[in-house]
């Protein structure tokens, strides 16, 4: 038996998120946008940046499917991780060993220590998402704080504070809208929605407050992330991933934009 039905196939904007191409591209922008306007895009740390949070979605996605039957996958980007499943597998394992010798041979000792420690933390989240099931958000917050340090990893001037809070707040935010929506569509709908929907808004409101302080021009992710949330009742799970995901890629398409104008 198949994990896809012969007529179920992602559409083409679906595929990047269906692979998990476009949190590394989101990463990678958000470190790109954060670094110093003089500073052009270091090439080594954005490559390791993005192959190490491609990495890690795919090693969660194949945990997720591991010793699953077709019948017990829900979501068409696992059925498709599971339909293609070994020549993903080989493919992780080359492109870890090729994000490891960039590493090595392309960052600074300083780099590969905070690196590793982030590492060894992210191998234990993604060890214990797979263990714990919890309705208190754990998961979507411990997200925002590894995808934030992952952002900031290789970036040497220092910053504010308060903008690694933000990013937190912000990446957080969607990860939890992703995973409301998930929930409003499950069969089994979670006693915990009301709970998630009151922390949802405080996470938007202080998001909110943060880039009007510290960041004006986040707020245009904040705001499509906002509208996101309005409408969780009429979008589906994986396309709701996708405007997640595009939301929060605003700010720095914008910045892009006036860089080219500028």
């Amino acid at each position: 038996m198949g994990y896809l039905h012969t007529d179920e196939l992602p559409t083409y904007w679906q595929w990047p998120n269906v692979l998990g191409i476009d949190a590394a591209v989101v990463a990678v922008s958000w470190y790109w946008f954060l670094l110093p306007p003089e500073i052009s895009l270091p090439l080594i740390p954005a490559s390791v940046l993005a192959l190490s949070v491609w990495l890690t979605y795919l090693a969660d996605r194949l945990l997720d499917i591991r010793q699953k039957e077709p019948s017990e996958i829900n979501s068409l980007r696992h059925r498709i991780i599971a339909q293609n499943q070994k020549i993903l597998r080989s493919l992780w394992g080359i492109l870890f060993l090729i994000n490891l010798m960039l590493a090595f041979f392309g960052l600074s000792e300083a780099q590969l220590t905070r690196g590793f420690f982030l590492l060894l933390v992210t191998l234990g989240y993604v060890l214990a998402a797979q263990k714990v099931k919890s309705p208190l958000h754990w998961k979507e917050f411990s997200v925002g704080i590894i995808f934030t340090c992952g952002v900031l990893l290789f970036i040497r001037q220092p910053l504010p504070w308060t903008m690694p809070l933000m990013l937190i707040i912000l990446f957080s935010c969607n990860c939890q809208i992703v995973a409301e929506i998930d929930r409003l569509k499950s069969p089994q709908k979670n006693e915990a929605l009301r709970k998630n929907h009151i922390s949802i808004l405080i996470n938007l409101v202080l998001a909110t407050f943060l880039a009007l302080v510290f960041l004006p021009i986040a707020l245009c992710g904040i705001i499509a992330l906002v509208g996101l949330y309005y409408l969780r009742h009429d979008i589906d799970c994986e396309n709701s991933r996708i405007m997640a995901d595009a939301a929060l890629m605003i700010p720095p398409f914008l910045y892009f934009i006036w860089t080219l104008l500028a």
